[in-house]
């Protein structure tokens, strides 16, 4: 990932630097503070504004933690926490969700007549035409099926493309894909095992790893060995986070030794910088079902590769070059947001929180 020859390079950190300090606390700073934003709206239900940085306040940025954000809450709720399915199914229906990452795909709604648990047909249910003709459906009504936070595929017909092809492939192999994850010790030979699937590529493939590490992270099932903290991929976002944090580490491996600097280094540096407010690090009681925050440290590789790939946007945005991040227009009257901007009625059931 070369940045040198972007419009912007020359107000990045001389690339023999070993580390900009001013990058380095920013990088924390604003971790910190988008926490802080999500717990002041959510928790402590106060009114806007939520912070006082200009950037915080009219961007778009997404959770430090990536279970915060709206469709992985929906899939936490729905999927991951229902026991009634048997771990083939479980498995099958969480990669099923995060190919298409849009609750709104997966709600009972009479107009379209979908009639699934869970809004997904089972393994034994899963008919690629009876699927294709259900998002053919979907469509006539005016909604898309995907995702619009990014680009799924850049197929032509992707209904068909997916309800034909990807996800027949997915069902067929359902049973060599779950012994490769029960018996993985190494979380990149996870990755390139997924990337072996149509449609997936580096950033589709760690998705998926990362939904899979719901399973045992929010049930106790023991389905795999590795974890989110396990191991990370390195993209171009939190390439460049990387980039203006430590300029001069410039090969796969001192990069990821960075990162996981940054991850053992972050509970000393928001412990010593208290004057900017306490972090409230999240958690899950599988018993209760239930998130809660509290003053214990909780930050896996997967909370600093997302962060480094958000405070790549902020410094953007505050240098005024790149890419502009979308305006962030909250609307609460009536409603309940999740995630970011991301407006649903008030009776949506989510676990509860606290």
């Amino acid at each position: 990932m070369n940045y040198e020859n972007e419009s912007w390079s020359g107000k990045m950190p001389n690339i023999a630097l070993k580390k900009d300090t001013n990058n380095y606390d920013e990088f924390f700073k604003t971790m910190l503070e988008r926490q802080l934003i999500w717990k002041r709206r959510f928790i402590d239900k106060l009114p806007m504004p939520w912070t006082t940085d200009e950037i915080f306040k009219t961007g778009k940025f997404t959770n430090v933690y990536r279970s915060l954000d709206k469709n992985s809450m929906w899939e936490i709720e729905h999927i991951i926490l229902d026991d009634t399915l048997d771990l083939r199914n479980l498995v099958w229906k969480t990669l099923f969700f995060r190919l298409f990452n849009n609750p709104a795909t997966f709600e009972s709604n009479a107009a379209t007549k979908i009639e699934y648990r869970n809004g997904i047909p089972s393994l034994e249910e899963f008919d690629k035409d009876e699927w294709l003709s259900y998002l053919k459906r979907f469509r006539h009504y005016g909604n898309n099926p995907f995702t619009n936070a990014y680009l799924i595929s850049s197929v032509g017909d992707r209904d068909t493309h997916f309800a034909c092809t990807v996800l027949p492939e997915f069902h067929k192999r359902i049973d060599e894909l779950i012994e490769r994850c029960r018996k993985a010790y190494d979380a990149q030979a996870l990755f390139k095992y997924l990337k072996t699937f149509t449609n997936v590529a580096d950033f589709m493939a760690f998705q998926l790893f990362m939904d899979l590490t719901y399973i045992d992270k929010f049930t106790d099932r023991n389905f795999m060995k590795i974890t989110e903290d396990s191991a990370t991929t390195i993209g171009p976002g939190s390439g460049l986070g990387l980039r203006l944090i430590y300029p001069s580490a410039q090969t796969q491996y001192e990069q990821l030794t960075k990162l996981k600097n940054l991850r053992d280094e972050s509970q000393q540096w928001f412990d010593e910088h208290r004057e900017y407010g306490d972090f409230p690090y999240l958690h899950f009681n599988k018993a209760n079902k239930q998130f809660y925050i509290s003053d214990v440290w909780n930050i896996t590789l997967s909370e600093i590769e997302q962060w480094l790939c958000e405070y790549a946007k902020y410094w953007k945005m505050k240098i005024g070059e790149g890419k502009q991040r979308q305006r962030f227009n909250p609307v609460t009257k009536g409603f309940k947001t999740l995630g970011d901007n991301i407006v649903i009625q008030d009776d949506f059931k989510m676990p509860a929180l606290f």
